[in-house]
Parts: structure tokens; sequence; C-alpha cells
């Protein structure tokens, strides 16, 4: 049998299709058994998926989504940007079956590794793919060709995407809004069609940067020319989804924040199911701070990828999943099926029997490699929902992290001011300990921040920054040192405005509450994340020209505070 490529799902390496299983032989269980829902499917299909790490339930709930949807759309950039090497690609020890990061690789062999995948899933489940570069290509090579999944010759068809993609040079400019209003006029003109089958086309735009015009040229005026032309494709059934390959922070927040120009439905909802994601590391790191329960298996990951949306896993990257999200999202994974045997009950009615089901459920399923923590794990941490949700977790989770509340109310002090003289920003000699696990007590019953019920204070910048020491950045008793860099990112959303009396203002509504629990058990690139994303946040040249003069002065000191943390952090 070939040799697997470096990637290791990399379909453009050979013609087998059925790869050796990349799951390790330890440790791991036997394999979820294909259930009959899975009758489409022949037994080397089904084999195929399991051996990229597919649950039944992964499985069986790719197979419900795909028939949602007419079409799928790729808008793949080919820009001469795609050339910059400073991206990498997924191996597999084959000693282990570990999945390591490789540096090295341009951002469009990121790009081939990821169609080359989509291309196999495709193939597989008989789901036609269209694709539309974004420049023309050179040679004989189309900018517009297709998959089709119902050829029944798939190799023919695989054969030919590899072909095309193998033999694009990439060189031009991004210019993302004129193939979006191509694939936008095309739905238009097929909408009604859609509509009444009650089916949808989803869109995929890869990319590694921000949209510029034919000259290759970027400015305000043509990122707002991006915008417009996707507000005017909210109202068509579509679903999009925005496949990154770079790390460019500036790049994820345009295309995160993006969602503010959206309408919302009357369910309060954005009328666009939309999705951001970034390679499988990177969207690893950014779970783990968020559901740190997760291992992020990479066949969850390459799931995502399709477009196929689905509710629950867009979200796993944006917040905490309340318990009626988390028992949604069992129902994804594993190959179970509501008001069948067996059962899972409901987290709200039975918190220990939900948890019991959940453990017997991973029994049957492989140990999947967890990028964060560098270790084979099972795809739930029982322990970490414990202490995550509460032991007797009877209420919906609320979008707040109960660590994080729990944490920052045990870190209060009573004295208003800090003692007379300098601050130190060095730690004490003996470490301050991170918190203590999240208490038992339901999320909704947690009471909030010792701040918000005290009486209205002085606003001034003096009062600000006593406060802002004493309630967050500085250890009590004393008030001499800061506290340890995990928990002031545990705790940011509590000092930024309106903390304090300071007025509010939406830009910091921008911050997401991170999770205590994986900041503190996540290692330092889960800590760097973190950090990364705050100083993205506060950093003076990104923040909005109509701040007040309290708020930037909130701004300055947090970012001074979070400075000095790293500083120490990064000496330890």
């Amino acid at each position: 049998m070939p040799k697997p490529s470096l990637s290791g799902f990399d379909p453009y390496s050979s013609g087998d299709p059925n790869p050796p299983s990349r799951q390790p032989s330890q440790p791991s269980q036997p394999s979820t058994s294909p259930s009959s829902v899975l009758s489409s499917l022949n037994q080397n299909q089904i084999q195929f998926f399991l051996n990229q790490g597919y649950t039944a339930g992964l499985l069986k709930t790719l197979l419900k989504e795909k028939k949602k949807y007419a079409q799928r759309c790729w808008i793949v950039d080919n820009g001469s940007r795609m050339l910059v090497k400073d991206s990498h690609k997924v191996s597999v020890d084959q000693t282990n079956g570990s999945i390591l990061k490789v540096d090295g690789f341009t951002r469009w062999d990121e790009l081939m590794d990821c169609v080359g995948n989509q291309v196999w899933v495709a193939s597989n489940i008989k789901m036609s793919m269209r694709f539309a570069l974004l420049n023309p290509a050179s040679g004989a090579a189309p900018q517009y060709f297709a998959m089709d999944g119902n050829n029944i010759n798939q190799q023919q068809e695989i054969q030919k995407v590899r072909q095309i993609m193998t033999s694009i040079q990439p060189s031009g400019p991004t210019n993302l809004s004129k193939e979006l209003q191509v694939i936008r006029n095309y739905i238009a003109s097929i909408s009604d069609q859609l509509c009444s089958s009650n089916q949808k086309v989803s869109i995929v735009i890869a990319t590694q940067g921000l949209p510029t015009n034919d000259s290759g040229e970027c400015s305000a005026q043509i990122t707002q020319e991006f915008v417009e032309t996707f507000k005017s494709i909210q109202k068509l059934p579509v679903t999009i989804g925005i496949r990154l390959c770079t790390d460019d922070e500036v790049v994820f927040h345009f295309y995160n924040d993006i969602l503010d120009h959206l309408e919302d439905n009357i369910h309060g909802e954005h009328s666009i199911p939309y999705d951001v994601i970034d390679d499988y590391f990177g969207e690893s790191l950014e779970i783990y701070l968020k559901n740190p329960w997760l291992t992020y298996g990479l066949a969850l990951h390459r799931f995502r990828e399709l477009g196929l949306h689905v509710h629950e896993l867009d979200l796993l990257d944006e917040r905490l999943l309340t318990l009626d999200e988390l028992y949604g999202f069992c129902f994804i994974l594993f190959d179970v099926e509501k008001n069948t045997e067996p059962t899972l009950p409901h987290p709200t009615v039975n918190w220990e029997a939900f948890l019991s089901s959940i453990s017997s459920l991973m029994m049957k399923e492989k140990q999947q490699w967890n990028p964060v923590t560098r270790k084979f794990c099972p795809w739930i941490n029982v322990l970490q929902l414990r202490q995550l949700y509460g032991r007797n977790a009877t209420q919906s989770q609320t979008h707040s992290n109960a660590s994080v509340h729990n944490s920052f109310q045990q870190n209060q002090g009573t004295q208003t001011y800090p003692p007379q003289g300098n601050v130190s920003n060095k730690q004490q000699s003996t470490h301050h300990q991170p918190p203590p696990p999240p208490s038992a007590v339901p999320p909704s019953q947690v009471k909030p921040p010792v701040q918000a019920q005290m009486s209205p204070p002085k606003v001034d910048n003096e009062s600000i920054k006593k406060n802002l020491l004493t309630s967050w950045a500085l250890i009590p008793p004393a008030y001499q040192s800061l506290k340890q860099l995990p928990e002031l990112l545990g705790s940011l959303q509590f000092a930024l405005p309106p903390a304090f009396g300071v007025e509010e203002h939406k830009y910091f509504q921008k911050w997401k509450s991170l999770s205590n629990e994986a900041l503190s058990t996540g290692g330092k690139a889960v800590i760097k994340r973190a950090h990364r994303k705050a100083k993205f946040l506060l950093h003076p040249d990104k923040l909005p020209n109509d701040l007040t003069e309290k708020q930037a002065h909130v701004c300055k000191l947090i970012w001074d505070i979070l400075a000095d943390a790293w500083e120490v952090f990064d000496r330890e």
C-alpha cells in the first residue's frame, strides 16, 4: 500500500480510496458499528469515513445535512499572496497515530490539502462541488470547474480536480467581491427553485487575506464593497463559510466582524448561517478556549470545512455551549436518536444520568488526538463537564462562564484602594495559585461580580485606575503584585467598560469570555493565543475613534497590565 502523504489526508498523492487508518492502535476502542441510517453507503465508503476518524453519529449527520443542499460552491483564492510560505500541514505519525503540525508550506499547499480532502469526502457520498478561481489559471486549466457527484466513475472526477489544482500557479489579486457577485447572481436566478425544494446553496470562500480590487489594492472602500455584496446575499437561501489560510489577526477580525453588518431574523439570529474557520491547529486552540471539555478531532474539523452548517458546531469556537446545545452536540457526535433506545437523558433533567450515558457512549469510540494537550483523549472530558457546568446542572447554561465568575469573585477584596507606593509588576515569591475548580452551583445562579453590586463609584481617571487595580489586577490583601496572566485573561470581560462606572461601548462586546479551565490547564500555546486576542482588542491602532477619554484610559491601563503580566509569564 502506498505510503501516506505528508499531510496524511492528501488524496492527490494516492489513488487509494480507502487509505490506511489514521487512528492509533493504542489507546483505542472498537469502532462504533454503523447503523441502518448508513445503508446508502457501501462498506468501503463507510470504512473510508471511519478511517478518517468519523464517528457513526458524525457520518449520519453528514448524510442528513447533505440533503439540505442543492449545490456547494467554493470560491478559491489563487492570488499571488497564496504563495507566502508561512503555512503548515497535518502530518500523521505512522508509528503511533499522533497528529503533528509541519511548517514550511505555502498557503496554497494548505488550501490544496483542504480541497483534496473535500473532494474525497464528496466522492464518497455522491455530492457535487463547483469551484471558482478568483483569477484565470495559467495554461489550459479552467477558471471554473466542477466535480459531478452523480458520475459513476468517481475516480475520474477526483482525477480531474487533481489535475486542475496541481497545475495552478497562484498569481493575481484577491478580488473576492467580483466573484461573490457572480455567484450571488447565479443563486438569485435559481432561488425560486431552491425555495420550492426547501434546499440551500453552500458557499465556501477559501482565502488568505482581505478583499482587493483587480489591481491588488485594498482600502476601506474596497472592503466596504465586499461587505455590501455580502449583505446583498443574506436574503437568498445560502450558507457561507470562510476558510482562512492565514494567521493574520486583522484578517480574522475582518471576516468575523461581517456578522455585525447582517440583519437578524425574527429569532434574533443572523439571517445567514455563517462560520469562519482557521486551520486545524489554530481552530483547536480557539475551541479549547471556549469549550475545553471537547477533544477537537481532525474529523470534526474536516466536517466543519465542508460548509454544511450545523448550529452546535458553528458555536464551538464562539462561546461555551449551553446545556441544550451540549445535548444537541451529543446527538451529532454519537450514534443515538431522540425518542429511541438507548435514550440520552437531557442534562437539565438528570445531570448524573447524562454524564453516565456520555461515558458509556465514549467507550464505543476510538480516542482522538488532542492537538492542544498533545495526547490521545476521549471525545468528551466528563470531569471538565462537571467543573464547567456543575454537578447539579438543572437549568440551561447561560453564555457566561461560571468558573470565570467564581474565580473573579474569590479575588475581590474589601479594600477600596491600593496601598501607598509603587505597585510591583513582579509575582510574589510564592506563586499565586490558580483558582480552585468551579462551583457546582448552576451558572444561572452564580452571583454577579462584586463591583456590579456596589454603589456607583466616583468616575475619574484616578478612581478608575484604583478600582481596576484592586478589583481586577492585584492580589489581595497586600495589593502589591499582579495576578497571573491566565487569571487576568479569564476575567478580562469584568475589567472592560461598562465596569467601574465607565460608559459602555459596543466595541467591547467583541471580547468573548474565555474558559478559566482552559487557561489553567491548556499550556503556553493556549495562553499565548488568548493574550494575542486581548492585545488585538486593546491595541491603540485598533480602537475605534469614538471612544471617550475614560474608555481609552481603561484600554491603556489594561494594555499595560497585561504587558507586565506577559513579561512575568514569559520568563517562567
